[in-house]
């Protein structure tokens, strides 16, 4: 996608000013081409934290010359970063509190001033006041507004600094949305305390889920319905994490999850929700765990201790844990009197354990 970092390695000289150190850094993505092909605006050489300003990359560019020719050759490398969430906003709907700072107001119906207010105000004059009745609710500004009533263009004994904004100045011309009142009630504003208008929540407005855990020094992390990544900390924080697919010696690395957590003790990568040997599809009742204090030896044999198991009833996996020494789970049961809420004990054990809710799965580790 456009402004998705990529890093080329392998990279040879196109023979003129495009030289191999130039071709062989990380940029970000300019433009799509089609399917298969991107652009790169080529720069010196230069990491991307030096050259990020507020607002985008400043870099200086380097521009081709007639000796430049050919693709790099055959040997290129481009390692894409994997971005930590949606490349934009979240209407709300996905989480307790996950509404945008402030509001929005999509689609609303769009006016603007005829006068310069200031900040006391009840009579405002507007260009035109169709589609607004009394008890509207429009947004100047950061200031939301509650009308009155209406009289011809004019918008009468109208409250300043409604639901906590702040009564303000506003100049001629300035911009005037209709916050509350908009003929289809999902282009209404939408804000912190407010429920989220239904029709605005869909499938783009998913917030990625990461785990992760600690491998010695190191750190593996999953997205969830994704690969399994590893850091290497003797790398150092200027290096980014790889695929567990791409380490050497990998030997049948789960390449999809729903969570990665390392046990405690023996140190065994487990793969919660994964795709068994010899498929790419996920399972999401199936568990796999590495041979002990690997991450990339996966294959069980007589020699290792990898394995799998899948459980044997539910839909998937929502989530599993680590047990320490001495814990416990209970359940908490729903009461039908609405009075007395029962729990009933589910474990004290020291395994992988499933336990059966409504079409998922919790599982307890260790």
């Amino acid at each position: 996608m456009v402004n998705d970092f990529v890093t080329f390695s392998g990279a040879a000289t196109l023979g003129g000013t495009i030289t191999a150190n130039v071709l062989n850094q990380e940029y970000q993505v300019t433009e799509i081409v089609n399917g298969s092909t991107y652009k790169v605006s080529a720069r010196t050489v230069s990491t991307i934290e030096s050259i990020t300003v507020s607002g985008g990359i400043s870099a200086t560019a380097v521009n081709a010359n007639s000796s430049d020719t050919g693709n790099g050759g055959s040997s290129v490398v481009g390692a894409y970063q994997i971005g930590s969430g949606l490349n934009s906003s979240v209407q709300g709907g996905v989480g307790w509190g996950a509404g945008l700072w402030g509001g929005t107001t999509d689609s609303a119906l769009v006016g603007q001033l005829n006068e310069a207010l200031d900040a006391s105000e009840t009579t405002i004059t507007l260009d035109s006041t169709t589609g607004i009745v009394a008890n509207d609710v429009i947004l100047v500004d950061s200031e939301l507004i509650k009308v009155g009533g209406i009289s011809s263009n004019d918008l009468t004994g109208c409250t300043r600094g409604h639901l906590g904004t702040t009564a303000a100045t506003h100049a001629d011309n300035s911009v005037v949305l209709l916050a509350v009142g908009n003929a289809a009630s999902p282009n209404d504003f939408v804000g912190w305390g407010e429920a989220i208008n239904t029709d605005s929540i869909s499938a783009a407005s998913t917030l990625r889920i990461w785990t992760q855990d600690n491998f010695g020094e190191d750190l593996l992390f999953n997205i969830r319905g994704g690969g399994i990544f590893y850091w290497d900390e003797s790398s150092g924080t200027g290096a980014r994490a790889i695929n567990a697919t791409a380490l050497g010696s990998a030997s049948n690395v789960p390449t999809v999850a729903l969570q990665v957590l390392v046990s405690d003790i023996d140190q065994h990568v487990i793969a919660f929700g994964t795709n068994p040997i010899g498929s790419s599809n996920i399972d999401p009742l199936f568990i796999r765990f590495s041979d002990q204090e690997s991450v990339v030896d996966w294959r069980p044999s007589t020699t290792n201790t990898a394995g799998d198991l899948r459980l044997g009833s539910g839909s998937k996996i929502v989530t599993a844990v680590n047990q320490t020494a001495d814990s416990s789970l209970h359940r908490c049961i729903s009461p039908r009197d609405a009075v007395h809420w029962p729990t009933v004990y589910l474990w004290h054990q020291h395994d992988i354990r499933e336990y059966n809710y409504p079409k998922s799965n919790l599982c307890s580790c260790c």
